[in-house]
């Protein structure tokens, strides 16, 4: 898991592999990271292998804090299909859906 803020200012976190329940304080902490770093934060899961449904709360918890203090939270790349099954077993269609 990498964490970097680009020269537009935007903060990426990079996710590579599993993102499950063993990942999840690294992934938090990349989060609060870039929300405290940028006004803009890119999470690319393209590599992401699995995601745990732990893993779809904290991207949305980090949507919602981001909007609440006038940021925001993208997803950069195409979404690994790990991804779009995680977020489908948490009820969800789409990750706007969660904010």
């Amino acid at each position: 898991m990498q964490f970097q803020v680009r020269q537009d200012g935007v903060g990426v976190v990079t996710v590579q592999g599993s993102l499950d329940s063993s990942r999840a304080v690294s992934f938090r902490k990349a989060l609060l990271e870039a929300l405290d770093s940028a006004g803009t934060i890119e999470i690319d899961l393209s590599a992401v292998e699995s995601v745990g449904i732990l893993s779809v709360q904290l991207i949305c918890s980090a949507i919602r804090t981001a909007r609440k203090v006038d940021k925001e939270v993208r997803l950069s790349g195409n979404p690994s299909p790990a991804l779009d099954k995680a977020m489908e077993e948490c009820g969800y269609q789409d990750i706007r859906q969660c904010g």
